[in-house]
């Protein structure tokens, strides 16, 4: 986790802007902007007050190293299981599909299956926000699904139904690989 990670993860965890960051710092606004932004890296001594501020503030590096590292490694394990999958269609299709067919096949389900997980998280994340903890849009029906479907085509400029997104049907498509 480099510095600008842990400027924006303090930031969020004690919810203040680069202002009141700077100021506790002693440092100007430009300072931690730059800092967040990846700019410049702070010297030695800033890097200290950053911190001892953070210490005084009871956040600790472990946690924030043990969160990215947890993130790191779940990334990790989704690349592999992908490759995985990558792999086993290709066996299974060796000899059958000429190579350029595959790759546009492969790459239109990556596609497919990005856009069915960017709109479900999106959903997801944004009634969660609005105070449905439980909520899964996969599991939505279709006809309830409808209800914001100009909405969703507005902010994100694609939609599709609960019914038609990737996770629903991907054990049907590829039984033997998953």
């Amino acid at each position: 986790m480099d510095f600008s990670e842990k400027v924006r993860y303090v930031r969020g965890k004690l919810n203040i802007s680069q202002e009141d960051l700077a100021r506790s710092l002693n440092v100007s606004y430009a300072t931690v902007n730059r800092w967040e932004n990846s700019n410049i890296k702070p010297i030695k001594m800033a890097q200290a007050v950053f911190n001892d501020f953070c210490e005084t503030h009871g956040i600790s590096f472990s946690e924030i190293e043990a969160r990215y590292n947890m993130t790191d490694n779940k990334k990790e394990q989704e690349r592999a299981e992908l490759h995985r999958i990558i792999w086993n269609i290709a066996n299974g299709l060796r000899g059958s599909v000429d190579g350029w067919d595959f790759k546009q096949y492969v790459l239109g389900m990556l596609f497919y299956r990005y856009i069915s997980e960017n709109i479900a998280t999106f959903i997801n994340d944004g009634e969660r926000k609005a105070g449905i903890a439980s909520f899964d849009y996969t599991t939505l029906a279709d006809k309830k699904a409808e209800e914001g479907r100009d909405d969703l085509v507005k902010t994100k400029g694609f939609f599709i139904l609960p019914s038609e997104l990737l996770k629903m049907f991907e054990n049907a498509l590829f039984p033997m690989i998953i």
